[in-house]
């Protein structure tokens, strides 16, 4: 009896891969291409699914358009880009939808990094791409530093407790003028979503259970607002935004760009600001005019820049 993998080549997923020049493997548990299966995505005998063509079509399609979309953004937002191959980091890859693509892009030395032990194995035994498994916390990630780091499939399923955390050690880990890219589910997908109630602070999370391997509330649906977003950015140091693009063909998420700098051009922290004020309230209630007069100006100034 053949397998589930025999399964899919058998309505010619070699022939599909040839047009895009990389490997014929699928994952039967690749989330990425259950998720375009119709149905309930259980696979059956091919003359049972007749939809299942297009699947792997678009499954090709979509992490070949990706791939491409990364290598435009590094070559125009990485300084080294054509003076030497970038090391990246796709991170949150998954069983190699786009890694495929990646892997076989001349200007890359890549490394896939995935949570998930069976999508490292994966990636190594039937792409040949070198693989990393990752931590579920992002404190015990530990690794090399790269010139690009991506993650297009990963920030829009962390929850707010972890997401900042996660966007911290990502950057941590970057050469210096390196880039972070990575997606977000914004405006587009709180539409679809029937516009589900935000939090005060800009975001809305629906939590989902993927077995009892990872704890309940670890990952979902993450939907936030790019201010939401930009504050997070802020708590990485040097951190510059040197792109936003709301829905940006990117299965309708927001792409975002951060680049790693050695200036920091950083706004007060909220914590310095709020003990900034304090201290000037304070000289303010002071009886002595002479002293509290000239710093109403100052009050202004520093409240000005809180919004």
């Amino acid at each position: 009896m053949s397998s589930s993998a025999d399964r899919v080549r058998i309505i010619g997923t070699e022939e599909i891969a040839q047009r895009y020049d990389v490997s014929p493997a699928i994952d039967v548990r690749d989330a990425l291409f259950r998720d375009r299966l119709k149905g309930d995505g259980q696979f059956s005998d091919p003359g049972d699914m007749p939809g299942l063509e297009k699947t792997v079509e678009s499954y090709f399609e979509v992490g070949h358009r990706s791939a491409q979309r990364l290598a435009e953004l590094a070559a125009r937002y990485h300084a080294d880009h054509g003076r030497r191959r970038i090391s990246l980091l796709e991170f949150a890859s998954g069983h190699g939808c786009v890694s495929r693509h990646l892997g076989k892009l001349a200007e890359f030395e890549l490394t896939a990094c995935d949570t998930d032990p069976e999508a490292v194995s994966f990636l190594e035994q039937e792409l040949g791409a070198r693989a990393l498994l990752a931590p579920r916390d992002p404190q015990e990630f530990l690794t090399l530093r790269y010139d690009v780091i991506c993650a297009l499939s990963f920030f829009t399923h962390m929850p707010p407790a972890s997401w900042a955390r996660w966007l911290e050690a990502l950057y941590y880990h970057l050469e210096r003028n390196g880039i972070l890219v990575f997606a977000t589910a914004g405006r587009t997908a709180h539409a679809r979503s029937g516009r589900k109630r935000l939090d005060p602070e800009g975001f809305v999370f629906v939590p989902v259970s993927e077995g009892e391997s990872v704890p309940a509330g670890a990952t979902g649906s993450m939907i936030v607002t790019p201010a939401w977003v930009m504050d997070r950015i802020d708590g990485c140091p040097n951190a510059e935004l040197v792109r936003f693009e709301a829905d940006a063909g990117l299965e309708g998420h927001d792409l975002w760009i951060v680049r790693k700098t050695g200036t920091s051009f950083a706004r007060t922290a909220p914590a310095d600001r709020a003990a900034l004020l304090d201290t000037i309230e304070g000289m303010r209630r002071s009886t002595s005019w002479r002293i509290t007069a000239p710093l109403r100006a100052a009050i202004a100034r520093v409240r000005g820049g809180a919004g």
